[in-house]
């Protein structure tokens, strides 16, 4: 089972249809309720596997349409649903790991991380955003542009 099919059955194990399909529009992803659609013209597996995650967070944290992003109101839901889809696929601890596993050749990342590298670089941006240019996670720092991660000096001065 690849990253996409396992995604497809987290999604379906939490009540919700994924639908592979021919859409009218250049969409990559919709959803509608409970039903995700997935462009069938994506031929990457890990392209798939981004679309449906913030497909996904759209479901949970998005309410009515939200396609026109010059409403403040509804470009709002769709950073939100981004963030979510990010932190749920690309938890901090996650990028600490894959940059310490990829022996920090951050070419290999996207492959470790079975993401695309679009999706990457707008998370690490998401990341950058929210806590600055890095956040100390646990016995590391994890800086986000670039990326880099460190092991802290926990220094208390008593």
């Amino acid at each position: 089972m690849d990253c996409y099919e396992e995604l497809v059955d987290y999604a379906e194990q939490h009540g919700l249809e994924v639908i592979e399909k021919e859409f009218k529009s250049s969409a990559k992803g919709l959803c509608k309720g409970k039903k995700i659609g997935i462009s069938k013209r994506i031929d990457s597996t890990v392209e798939k596997r981004c679309v449906l995650v913030e497909e996904m967070a759209h479901c949970y944290h998005t309410v009515g349409d939200i396609l026109d992003t010059r409403n403040p109101l509804a470009l709002k839901q769709e950073l939100y649903a981004r963030a979510a889809a990010f932190e749920f696929l690309l938890p901090i601890n996650k990028l600490i790991d894959a940059y310490l596993y990829c022996e920090h050749n951050l070419y290999e990342l996207p492959d470790y991380l079975n993401v695309t590298w679009e999706f990457l670089d707008s998370a690490l941006n998401h990341y950058f955003r929210k806590h600055g240019d890095h956040k100390r996670h646990g016995k590391y720092i994890i800086y986000f542009s670039p990326l880099f991660v460190c092991e802290s000096s926990h220094t208390v001065a008593i």
